[in-house]
């Protein structure tokens, strides 16, 4: 004789405590981040910007190493000295002037330092 079991019963809610809080907040660190150039210092704004990349490229790390499965090293490498460069070149204000010539530029550097194979 086979038993069934009856699906517990649940419920979806909308609109919870939690969550109101998370949008309160979230608009709020959108109005900081939006006025900071009238407010902050020069050393303010580069680290917001310097760790808002950090976050994208957290961000694009785990979804190509944890959603999409990919296990190639070179590729994650490629990126990671991508980014590595980016931040020197800005540190010392290469992408300034006259970004046209610069931009192609440092973006060829990671590949030729890569080793082929």
């Amino acid at each position: 004789m086979m038993s069934t079991v009856a699906p517990e019963s649940y419920s979806v809610e909308r609109a919870t405590r939690a969550s109101q809080v998370a949008a309160v907040l979230g608009v709020a660190l959108l109005v900081l981040a939006v006025s900071l150039p009238w407010w902050g210092t020069n050393v303010a704004m580069r680290s917001v910007v310097e760790i808002s990349c950090y976050l994208v490229f957290a961000s694009m790390w785990n979804l190509l190493a944890g959603y999409g499965g990919m296990v190639s090293i070179g590729q994650q490498g490629f990126l990671g000295l991508g980014g590595y460069f980016l931040f020197v070149f800005a540190q010392t204000k290469a992408f300034s002037s006259e970004p046209k010539r610069q931009i192609p530029l440092h973006s060829s550097i990671a590949p030729v330092l890569i080793p082929f194979g």
